[in-house]
């Protein structure tokens, strides 16, 4: 019974000893089995040669380390063409050749490994009984296969920093498994197109507004609906928005003025009686931050009061920018808007 929980049925084991000690178990097993196929030439054999010891470490149980003692057979290859005089059984439902851990260890650390990383996982793994070095992480995750990769239906596709402001890739998004699916080295419209001719099925492409992006698309999936992606609608909205609102800032205190003088008053009930300070000496002292914060938007009032100022006397918007030490889109903002804009 506790052999079959173990392992698989198709491994031949019969447990010699078990030792506990230090929060170790060692359990000794003996490979009882009496043929195996030679990995050279696929011949059966049943003679064996020998056996030698194998040591890996296998999953904690009830809180205790796992530590194998195998005795593995070695077998004769009667195949005499083959270039194996000898070879062991591979046992490959429990550990792969040469490994120091069970194949089931290995994916636990794996998992953790794609989880955490290196070093978090290394700092886990030690608390629950695995322990392992970041450095064999980093391995386990180099050595998983790569999924292959399908055309998605639905497909997104944006930029990604390498380094910000220099080198940019692409990242490619299945949009309905909510999952990445490859990386492309560029953001060039012939890499794009490249990927897309590739892979062709993609029927919905979700993307931005660049222009090497759209010419990609129509290039590598043409008859695919083409569509901004949410994220960028939304900021795009956002700074149409705020650009709106500053612009006429104006009219929006206009507006709250005319509402209190058509007869809406700010405290709906008369009969509270809100104190009134006598003294600056009552106000509360501003924090080292709100006063930092108040300084800070002095400053700004200043410099818009001087670039209307530029402006009126005929300067243009580069002159000011120049003289100001500004950037031009910051003299262009202030000199659209009545009043300076006021930031939180």
């Amino acid at each position: 019974m506790l052999i079959g929980i173990l392992w698989s049925d198709e491994l031949q084991f019969r447990v010699d000893k078990v030792k506990i000690e230090n929060e170790t178990i060692d359990i000794s097993v003996i490979n009882t089995n009496q043929n195996a196929v030679c990995p050279n030439c696929q011949t059966i054999s049943e003679r064996i040669n020998g056996y030698y010891q194998r040591h890996p470490a296998d999953v904690p149980l009830a809180g205790y380390n796992v530590h194998l003692d195998i005795t593995v057979p070695r077998f004769f290859c009667d195949n005499e063409h083959c270039q194996a005089k000898t070879f062991a059984d591979r046992m490959s439902a429990l550990i792969e050749p040469y490994a120091h851990r069970t194949n089931r260890l290995a994916k636990q650390q794996q998992q953790i490994a794609f989880a955490l990383g290196g070093e978090a996982g290394e700092r886990l793994l030690a608390i629950i009984g695995m322990k392992v070095s970041s450095d064999t992480l980093i391995r386990l995750i180099r050595k998983t296969p790569e999924p292959e990769v399908t055309a998605p239906r639905v497909l997104g596709v944006d930029d990604w920093a390498k380094r910000k402001g220099r080198t940019y890739g692409t990242i490619l998004v299945d949009l309905e498994a909510h999952q990445p699916i490859d990386l492309l080295p560029d953001r060039t419209a012939e890499s794009f197109a490249k990927w897309l001719k590739e892979h062709p099925g993609v029927e919905v492409i979700s993307r931005d507004r660049g222009v090497e992006y759209i010419r990609g698309a129509n290039e590598g999936a043409p008859d695919a609906i083409q569509t901004a992606d949410r994220w960028h609608l939304l900021d795009n909205y956002q700074d149409a928005l705020k650009k709106l609102m500053e612009s006429k800032h104006a009219c929006l205190v206009a507006a709250v003025d005319g509402s209190n003088q058509d007869g809406i008053k700010q405290n709906p009930d008369s009969s509270i009686s809100l104190p009134v300070m006598e003294s600056s000496e009552t106000l509360p002292k501003a924090t080292k931050k709100e006063g930092q914060s108040q300084e800070r938007r002095n400053k700004r009032q200043e410099r818009f009061r001087t670039v209307k100022e530029l402006h009126r006397l005929g300067l243009s918007k580069s002159g000011i920018a120049q003289r100001l030490n500004l950037n031009w889109r910051t003299v262009d903002k202030y000199i659209r808007v009545d009043e300076c804009p006021i930031y939180t």
